[in-house]
């Protein structure tokens, strides 16, 4: 790859998030089978292939065209997600069975409705295997099993998000700790400056959060060398180039103007990989948290 972006700071080794042990942050889980098999269709239904079909099943894509005294129902080539309801759940009922081309009448509302189906198109789910999960673009998803610990935990988001921050936490910890990193001092300070500017923190905000000032700004100035692990670490997993750093730098212009050296100077690389290649990276940690506490629902 060209133009990758790097630091002066080096990763000597990698910490794998997979390998770390998450367990004690796991509860109890009962699916809700329904809800996991609505949840499968709905992650299968993004790699649908989609075909002509010649009868209408509920599901189908019906292509139809209808007039009524009903102004609602005067359309021309309509297309219905039959039995979903989006239109008109009678009407869509109704057409179940019928052949593509037919003509006839339909009651809705009361009220007499002609329909035409055009054309029907149904989508023909994919089976789950590995090759599904890499052709999901997900990283989380390694096989065939990972994609049903997806469908079948989504439902547990909301009961598992106090349990997933705790895990994150150590999560992000225990990688960092498995590392081996060579830290630059100048980007180390780097890094430092930047989080403190950033907090602009005061004496009088540090006594109503009840630190003392200079307590809290080493806290902040750490957290922002932490991040100097996590942009190392997202580098390893997901390398950037120049083409990213620079589709970065646009928002730092005001309209009408460009990206320039000026702009450069101010936002230079290593501020694109301490604050999105390491912020992303965590994004994905905290994702991984949160999955790995429905590993048993495969």
């Amino acid at each position: 790859m060209q133009d990758v972006l790097t630091m002066r700071s080096k990763l000597i080794q990698a910490g794998d998030p997979w390998s770390v042990d998450l367990s004690a942050y796991k509860i109890p889980l009962e699916v809700d089978e329904d809800r996991a098999q609505r949840d499968t269709v709905n992650f299968l239904r993004r790699f649908a292939e989609k075909v002509e079909a010649e009868e209408v099943q509920d599901q189908d894509t019906a292509v139809i065209t209808c007039s009524s005294e009903l102004p609602r129902f005067n359309r021309e080539s309509l297309p219905l997600r039959v039995g979903v309801g989006l239109f008109s759940r009678e009407l869509e009922q109704q057409l179940i069975g019928w052949k593509k081309g037919q003509t006839g009448t339909v009651t809705v509302q009361g009220k007499p409705v002609s329909v035409t189906v055009q054309a029907i198109q149904r989508e023909v789910l994919p089976e789950i295997t590995d090759e599904l999960a890499a052709r999901s673009g997900n990283p989380l998803l390694r096989n065939a099993a990972d994609i049903r610990r997806w469908c079948r935990g989504n439902q547990f988001d909301d009961a598992l998000e106090g349990p997933a921050d705790e895990a994150f936490t150590h999560l992000m910890q225990a990688v960092a700790a498995d590392s081996v990193f060579e830290k630059d001092p100048d980007e180390v300070q780097y890094a430092r400056d930047l989080s403190l500017r950033q907090a602009n923190i005061t004496p009088e905000k540090a006594e109503e959060i009840g630190v003392p000032y200079e307590n809290l700004r080493e806290m902040i100035a750490q957290s922002g060398e932490s991040l100097i692990e996590m942009a190392l670490l997202g580098l390893h997993a997901h390398p950037r180039t120049v083409a990213d750093y620079e589709a970065w730098l646009p928002r730092f212009v005001r309209d009408g103007g460009t990206v320039d050296d000026v702009v450069r100077a101010a936002h230079p690389v290593l501020e694109y990989l301490l604050e999105i290649v390491a912020g992303d990276y965590m994004d994905e940690l905290e994702l991984m948290a949160l999955f790995r506490l429905k590993e048993d629902l495969a």
